[in-house]
């Protein structure tokens, strides 16, 4: 009897000990999520550019480091947006939700997040095969308050309260080059990714992005974009080696 008391009580320590460590475990697995939550959701975002709508600056195949925080960044499981680090600026290339696709649930998010995690980015689940609808790059070309429009591909923006129109290049922080290829015979200028776009002024919440390859689905398309819509800042390509740059 001695002898199977004994027994038990040993049975109950090891018992105690594996809860003990799977609870320890259980604990270092959620600093480790939160702080990939943190960091990923914040300060640094991998991505993989999957388009040439960014020639010639970009190339398919580029990765790049993004930071979420300049543009109101959002965390999973949390339903409103954090303070950004700064407001976004004409030269920008952002990361781009086009405004056709409809935000994802925090649900569905902290499960993505998750999966990219555990399986170091090689699996995302709930990803919609139409690549039209997964998030891209694009440059960020007029703000709120600016007038905006297009000649030869070239776009051209007077500021808020301000009388003449400047090119981009001339009015933009950023340098960097346009790609304008040639359109077929009989396309006209009121034809999508003509070049050419009226003018339009940008409410509050405005913001008009175009692709660096002009015959890239942007603007010209979609009209202005949100606030909202902004997800991330492109910082850096960093691969391939050859092409690493800062933006």
């Amino acid at each position: 009897m001695a002898r199977a008391g004994f027994g038990s009580y040993q049975s109950y320590t090891r018992q105690r000990k594996r809860k003990i460590l799977l609870l320890r475990i259980l604990r270092v697995l959620l600093t480790f999520y939160i702080a990939y939550l943190l960091i990923d959701g914040l300060f640094f975002k991998t991505f993989l550019i999957q388009t040439d709508s960014m020639n010639p600056n970009f190339q398919k195949e580029d990765r790049i480091l993004t930071v979420p925080l300049f543009y109101e960044p959002r965390l999973p499981l949390i339903p409103w947006p954090l303070a950004s680090f700064r407001a976004p600026i004409r030269g920008d290339v952002v990361v781009i939700q086009p405004p056709y696709v409809e935000d994802e649930s925090p649900l569905v998010t902290f499960v993505k997040d998750l999966s990219r995690l555990v399986t170091f980015g090689y699996f995302t689940p709930f990803q919609d095969p139409d690549p039209s609808k997964h998030l891209t790059i694009r440059r960020l070309i007029a703000v709120p308050g600016d007038t905006v429009s297009l000649r030869g591909g070239i776009a051209y923006i007077k500021k808020s309260g301000d009388e003449f129109f400047l090119s981009e290049f001339e009015i933009s922080e950023k340098l960097y080059d346009v790609l304008k290829l040639s359109l077929p015979n009989g396309w006209e200028s009121r034809d999508p990714f003509s070049g050419e776009q009226v003018e339009i002024t940008l409410k509050d919440d405005e913001y008009w992005v175009l692709a660096d390859n002009r015959l890239g689905e942007d603007s010209m398309v979609w009209g202005p974009v949100k606030r909202k819509n902004l997800k991330s800042f492109v910082w850096l390509t960093f691969w391939p080696f050859s092409r690493m740059k800062l933006q």
